[in-house]
């Protein structure tokens, strides 16, 4: 099965890797030393943006401020706790948040606010999935990518900005 990588510079977080095969997306790397990381992990993976293309496209419309949703065939590996709560972050809409603990009521598993954090962090598919969009009590930035909440608070900002000149 054929697999490969591409990167896509963004004016809002600068570059991002993504992974795909044919049968869909299966990393996307907010920072570059996550791709670098990946690939060294990884050295027969090559560039491919060919096979990478709609992956792009669809990302760069949504830093570009004209996609708020994605349509692209993703290959999703985890447990199905994880899985049940990374369904439960795509349901949260564009331009808004949910704490963790909003998320553990919401898959019927209120005292698991700490294992959510942990499906969180675990996401393979940031932007797709959209983690960035999950917050502490309160709507604090907390705990994303580990200590990166400036990329979080960069991207909920482009979502709060294109909303806003979408009314």
């Amino acid at each position: 099965m054929k697999r490969g990588y591409d990167v896509l510079e963004t004016q809002v977080i600068g570059k991002i890797g993504f992974m795909v095969s044919e049968l869909g997306v299966e990393e996307i790397f907010l920072t570059e030393e996550g791709l670098k990381h990946y690939l060294k992990a990884h050295p027969t993976l090559s560039l491919e943006p060919e096979l990478c293309s709609g992956v792009k496209k669809q990302l760069s419309e949504y830093f570009e401020g004209k996609r708020t949703t994605f349509d692209l065939p993703l290959v999703i590996e985890g447990t199905p706790f994880r899985k049940q709560v990374w369904e439960a972050l795509r349901q949260i809409p564009y331009g808004e948040s949910r704490s963790y603990g909003e998320i553990a009521k919401a898959i019927g598993n209120p005292k698991a606010v700490r294992a959510v954090g942990g499906a969180n962090h675990a996401n393979p598919l940031p932007i797709v999935i959209p983690c960035h969009r999950v917050t502490g009590a309160g709507g604090k930035l907390v705990g994303f990518m580990g200590d990166r909440t400036d990329l979080q608070d960069r991207l909920l900002a482009h979502e709060h900005r294109v909303k806003q000149e979408q009314k």
